[in-house]
């Protein structure tokens, strides 16, 4: 399977980060070209000027909201999703890696860096900075 990289995705609440961690799903309100093995690197906010790299997921599968059972397809049209992502695999990393570690360059917000893509080898840097990796 060739390296596709992936993309950062923010999290902004928790519950959004338990049904990532608990279910393996998320669901996506930005427009990509998401694809299987594509690798996403979860962001949350710190402080009021902070975030950090959680951890990561690798998609397993895409599902389009047409092909969802009714509750599902009710909360994507509610959210304003465009997709589900199943994850294959995922990782947290502890500790939380400081995203001001790794993104060069002068960021007005940091929040804007959600949807950038990430090429294979700017994944492998952040993930080489946790000290471990907890991976399910």
């Amino acid at each position: 399977m060739e390296d596709c990289g992936g993309f950062i995705v923010r999290i902004t609440r928790n519950d959004i980060l338990n049904k990532i961690y608990g279910e393996r799903i998320y669901f996506v309100e930005l427009r990509r070209d998401w694809s299987k093995g594509m690798k996403l690197i979860f962001m949350k906010k710190t402080s009021d000027t902070d975030y950090c790299f959680i951890g990561s997921g690798i998609i397993d599968r895409i599902i389009h909201p047409d092909k969802l059972s009714g509750p599902e397809k009710i909360l994507c049209i509610k959210n304003n999703c465009y997709r589900k992502v199943i994850f294959g695999q995922l990782a947290k990393f502890y500790p939380r890696i400081n995203i001001r570690q790794t993104v060069g360059g002068y960021w007005k917000s940091l929040a804007l860096l959600h949807g950038m893509h990430l090429s294979a080898s700017d994944i492998a840097t952040i993930e080489n900075l946790a000290v471990v990796s907890i991976v399910s």
